[in-house]
């Protein structure tokens, strides 16, 4: 049997709101040395992920205000889910299509 995603995750990462300014979400990027976060709404559901690639390609490269730019403006939407109980594998060649 494979390794379970349950086994290499982070099992409480931090997260961040669509109305979190760009400037504090790369301010806990950089605290908790990650280059990506998952964007959740009020129920912690996840209705997206910001990198430090939105930040740089987004907001810096289109000239925009990190601090009066939300997280929702330059998130990915299109997330796929997984359990902790997902194959790695699987989770793995998913990312690479993705």
């Amino acid at each position: 049997m494979g390794t379970k995603i349950n086994e290499v995750m982070t099992e409480r990462p931090r997260a961040v709101t669509p109305q979190t300014s760009v400037r504090e979400a790369a301010r806990l990027m950089e605290e908790e040395d990650v280059g990506s976060l998952p964007v959740v709404d009020e129920e912690t559901r996840i209705v997206g992920i910001v990198t430090d690639r939105d930040v740089a390609l987004r907001v810096v490269g289109g000239d925009l205000d990190p601090e009066s730019t939300r997280v929702g403006e330059v998130a990915s939407a299109d997330v796929v889910t997984l359990t902790p109980e997902h194959d790695l594998d699987e989770a793995l060649g998913l990312m690479a299509r993705a």
